[in-house]
């Protein structure tokens, strides 16, 4: 049996399916005693179906489908035919409502167009089934002239690519490559280029017996724009002490610390970001973040996209080998520094999108606009934390990846040893460890990020409540969740040692294009107020929260983040932004305040 059989499921498995079935093609059906929810409090009878689906390549491997997952679903059925407006035959059941991709090898290669639709299910308790509308048709067409995979392909000096030509149904059997700068980059009979030195150069594929060829560009470390701006930071680290200082600050004893979840740049925003006079500029997304960031002592963020100039950004490739390629410009952190940030968490699953060079590459551009990070490192020798002096108070920030979510083999391009290094993979035992050479080296408060959870749902998993308590047993003070993409509520967590320690379990989007569900857009940025009481202590006086929309356009600007409360409304009308912050209100609970007064 294939993989991909155990993964997904045998084709035209339709004996699978339970007894009690609900012919539905209604999008909706009313059930005002039904019981099932799911994900954001729908009933499970209001099923979406799959949306934007599309032909994601197709190759010797066979055609490959993708669609965007609906909020609500147990998982989908392919149905395939050879005519347009045609329903056809089920092929594939997937039953995984987390997968949005399958790839049909097994379709009639006679044909010159292949028709497919998807439609999601949802599997009741009692055994019964209730279906979506089918999506949109989309398909797939022979080629009739030769086509390269890419266009422009980047890579790092180094690095290997492969290069496909395709054909009719699948790759041309007779290519011959040629490179014309092989000082530049060189290609193998298979098609595989290695990045050999800075520069361009075109790689041609030619069929002798066709008589055709094509042509394609190679770019080889790709140079990073310049900042718009001179880079500065308020904090500076002193290698003997291993501790960033704001050499301006007083120590005053008390420190105001922001955090916010995950800053994204996705393909939307690279798209509409850019001008033919000065290139990428994000900051204006940023306006109405620096004025709340302003009365903060430190700010920081979960930094949720590589930023390697040398790699293709979302906008050159948008999947990479079936998965999700999150690469941006730089100067993406032209306007996370424009929005306050002195820091950022970098332990997340898209660390590792582009293997250890994109990784590599994105901490060396971190460091170049004088970013405090943790979360990801380029040696064995890096501390896994990050210690700031805040005003006289020693604040420890550590950042981890959850191996309960995982990197879903994301980071199978990186060796064992490069993982050990690169990545930091949550154990109890290592943030035990970590925690405590943190305080070791002068750490008077731990506030801990922890990636992990499951994408849109609104409720924290299991999971992410045990290894919370974990967290907080390790001696973390304060647990900030990312990941989920949409908010889950605030706790109060007892340690063993008898402390209460605050947990979000998920901060939300902060800065993403990302609206596949009602929440997506919602966030909150915490502030805290460190202060050192009478003993000398360092003890938490306010903890509250600042709840946030991003909006697709506000006031000329692309893609804002603005908050929604009333102490920081920007002139927000009453209508646009009441049902944001009652929705924020009623996911985070009650526990914890909102800064608002």
């Amino acid at each position: 049996m294939a993989l991909k059989d155990i993964i997904f499921g045998k084709k035209n498995q339709s004996e699978s399916k339970p007894d009690k079935t609900v012919s539905s093609n209604k999008k909706k059906v009313d059930s005002v005693n039904d019981k099932s929810v799911a994900g954001d409090g729908k009933s499970a009878n209001e099923l979406e179906a799959p949306y934007r689906p599309t032909i994601q390549f197709i190759s010797a491997e066979g055609i490959g489908t993708y669609w965007k997952k609906p909020e609500v679903s147990s998982g989908y059925e392919i149905y395939r035919s050879y005519k347009e407006d045609e329903t056809g035959e089920l092929v594939m059941t997937i039953n995984d409502k987390l997968l949005g991709i399958w790839t049909d090898d097994s379709f009639d290669r006679q044909y010159r167009e292949v028709f497919y639709r998807v439609r999601s299910f949802f599997k009741e308790d009692d055994g019964t089934i209730r279906y979506s509308d089918f999506s949109e048709q989309f398909s797939a067409k022979y080629r009739d002239e030769l086509e390269l995979e890419r266009v422009i392909t980047y890579v790092h000096s180094g690095d290997k690519r492969r290069m496909r030509a395709f054909y009719g149904w699948g790759e041309l059997e007779d290519a011959v490559w040629k490179s014309s700068d092989e000082s530049v980059a060189t290609i193998g009979e298979d098609g595989t280029i290695t990045g050999v030195s800075k520069g361009e150069c075109d790689i041609t594929c030619e069929s002798p017996s066709l008589g055709i060829s094509e042509s394609a560009r190679v770019v080889v470390d790709r140079s990073a724009p310049d900042p718009l701006t001179e880079i500065t930071s308020r904090y500076v680290y002193d290698p003997e002490t291993g501790i960033w200082n704001d050499p301006n600050a007083e120590n005053t004893n008390r420190a105001v610390i922001m955090m916010t979840g995950d800053m994204m740049c996705g393909k939307g925003q690279i798209e509409k970001q850019y001008n033919e006079e000065e290139g990428w500029n994000f900051n204006d997304s940023f306006d109405y973040v620096k004025e709340i960031t302003d009365g903060s002592d430190f700010t920081i963020g979960n930094l949720e996209t590589l930023l390697d100039p040398a790699w293709p950004y979302m906008t050159d490739e948008w999947f990479i080998d079936n998965i999700s390629n999150c690469n941006a410009p730089p100067r993406y952190l032209d306007a996370v520094k424009y929005g306050g940030f002195d820091g950022v968490v970098m332990a997340n699953n898209h660390a590792c999108d582009g293997g250890p060079s994109a990784l590599l590459a994105t901490i060396d551009q971190v460091d170049r606009y004088k970013l405090i990070r943790t979360g990801s490192y380029k040696s064995k020798d890096e501390k896994r934390y990050a210690i700031v002096n805040i005003n006289g108070i020693k604040v420890g920030f550590l950042a981890y990846m959850s191996m309960k979510t995982g990197y879903k083999g994301k980071d199978r391009q990186l060796s064992p040893e490069q993982k050990e290094v690169m990545l930091n993979n949550y154990t109890d035992e290592k943030a035990a460890k970590d925690i405590a050479d943190c305080r070791k080296d002068g750490a008077e408060y731990v506030i801990v990020y922890m990636h992990w959870g499951q994408k849109n749902y609104k409720n924290p998993t299991k999971a992410q409540i045990i290894e919370a308590q974990g967290v907080a047993d390790a001696g973390a003070d304060y647990v900030i969740g990312s990941n989920p993409h949409v908010l889950e509520r605030y706790d109060e967590l007892t340690a063993k040692d008898g402390r209460t320690v605050p947990c979000f379990y998920s901060l939300g989007n902060f800065h993403a294009r990302m609206n596949q569900i009602t929440g997506n857009r919602d966030s909150v940025m915490v502030k805290i107020m460190l202060q050192k009481n009478k003993d000398g202590k360092v003890v938490l006086g306010e903890n509250t929260y600042i709840p946030f929309f991003t909006f697709s356009r506000f006031e000329g600007c692309y893609l804002v983040p603005v908050s929604v409360c009333e102490k920081h409304h920007n002139g927000i009308e009453r209508y646009r932004r009441k049902a944001k912050y009652d929705r924020i209100r009623k996911l985070i609970g009650n526990k914890i305040r909102v800064c608002d007064k």
